[in-house]
């Protein structure tokens, strides 16, 4: 979920997704976009301004919150094999974990990724922060 994902205009606080494009395929279905793949963001915390992936994470930027979108947890298989429980990616959005509900960055040209962080201006605050 990284260029599949878009923000709708309309709907400023949801976030949808597509399946992945496959090289090769018969079908794109990437072009096959249904609202069944959406995710809601809190709307007290402004629109979502922009989506940046950092690490192996997917956040979000609000006016005044910061959330990550939670794709591909691991979780756990019952097996039959006699063990316990295998981990295995989820392969899809299990919905989000704000990590601010009071900063965020309501432009999204003034953020920077670096390999030390996301640096960005919140224009309520009037600060400079680093993501990381």
């Amino acid at each position: 979920m990284d260029e599949d994902t878009y923000r709708s205009t309309e709907f400023p606080n949801t976030i949808t997704w597509t399946k992945t494009k496959q090289s090769g395929a018969d079908v794109d279905l990437w072009t096959n976009i249904t609202m069944a793949n959406t995710l809601e963001l809190d709307g007290d915390k402004g629109e979502v301004h922009k989506l940046i992936k950092f690490n192996d994470q997917l956040l979000a930027f609000q006016d005044n919150g910061i959330s990550q979108i939670l794709y591909n947890e691991n979780t756990q298989i019952s097996t039959t094999k006699g063990v316990p429980i295998e981990i295995a990616n989820s392969q899809k959005v299990q919905g989000k974990r704000y990590y601010s509900d009071t900063i965020g960055c309501s432009n999204k040209w003034s953020m920077a990724a670096t390999p030390a962080g996301i640096y960005f201006i919140d224009n309520n605050t009037k600060g400079i922060y680093l993501f990381n």
